[in-house]
């Protein structure tokens, strides 16, 4: 069951409190919850809900507000849960029809919450904020004109008023810096996904071929080389080399295999239908792989240009 207070039930006078003195209209919550679309991402939140069956939910609003508290505040989850417990205004933006000196729910809700939310739906919430803040009218400023006489710089439909200078130029955006949602990026655990990925493939060409004997790995001896060092809490320099130089080797007889059974599938024509197509971009990833690390073997350096950090996400490059 769905549960959720609409945004026209709310109002400021009606607030309860056990306080005499009324609460300040001016304050940023009680700003901002005015601005915020909340039955549009009431909307966006509860497409994922069931809404007839089920125990009741906590209150979407409630859990908007939460969200929104704990990344403009930059909180943690318990942070979030005692900010909102302690202070009557965020109490108030987050749909409180009174004060209340009780937790609103156990800080464990916002990782149900953070696996509900996908990228579609995080996209979606993104877009509807900026849409409802790009409707909010500018502030009429003054500026002084060439001739020292005040005007107003725009006016309510953001056109510029005869005597003010006119804007020129464009503004450049840059996006220097986007988190990734990938492992933290070692040489040694990319090495050891690369080969993981090559036994998989082969096994998986080796079956639309059906020629000839399976095709020897050593998989068990590759996986124990990398746990010897995985599993060790202080790994030295000389250690993580040694180690490096082992899944190389792996790596080498593993594109070979692969490559083989490839031009053998490519050969009868039939790549597309056997192998998808990001299998043929994990191949081709692994090649860019195995010949950076190679190279940074040989030069006994730890950088390399255009470096991948991770299989999956190859475009993902790293930020010192």
């Amino acid at each position: 069951m769905i549960n959720y207070t609409p945004q026209g039930q709310l109002s400021l006078d009606l607030f309860e409190h056990p306080f005499e003195k009324e609460l300040d209209k001016e304050n940023r919550w009680v700003k901002l919850a005015s601005i915020v679309p909340w039955d549009e991402l009431a909307t966006i939140y509860c497409q994922n809900l069931k809404g007839s069956s089920g125990r009741k939910t906590v209150d979407v609003r409630l859990v908007l507000g939460a969200l929104i508290v704990k990344h403009k505040l930059k909180l943690d989850d318990r942070g979030t849960v005692e900010m909102i417990q302690e202070n009557m205004y965020i109490q108030y933006f987050c749909g409180y029809q009174s004060f209340s000196p009780k937790r609103p729910f156990d800080p464990s809700l916002f990782v149900d919450v953070r696996k509900r939310l996908g990228n579609k739906e995080f996209d979606a919430f993104n877009k509807t904020v900026i849409e409802s803040s790009e409707g909010i009218k500018p502030k009429r400023t003054r500026i002084i004109t060439q001739s020292g006489q005040r005007g107003n710089k725009s006016d309510g439909n953001n056109r510029p008023q005869e005597g003010a200078k006119s804007n020129k130029g464009s503004l450049k955006l840059d996006a220097t810096i986007a988190d990734q949602e990938i492992t933290y990026p070692t040489d040694l655990k990319l090495l050891n996904s690369s080969r993981e990925e090559l036994e998989r493939l082969a096994y998986l060409m080796h079956e639309h071929v059906g020629e000839g004997d399976k095709p020897r790995l050593y998989k068990r001896v590759a996986r124990k080389a990398y746990l010897n060092i995985a599993k060790k809490k202080n790994k030295v320099p000389k250690l993580i080399r040694k180690g490096i130089k082992a899944q190389l080797q792996f790596i080498r007889r593993d594109l070979k295999v692969v490559d083989e059974l490839y031009g053998t599938i490519k050969e009868r024509g039939m790549e597309k239908l056997l192998i998808e197509k990001r299998d043929r971009q994990l191949i081709a990833t692994i090649h860019k792989v195995y010949g950076q690390q190679s190279t940074m073997y040989k030069n006994n350096v730890r950088s390399h240009p255009d470096r991948i950090v991770n299989l999956y996400q190859p475009w993902v490059r790293p930020m010192p």
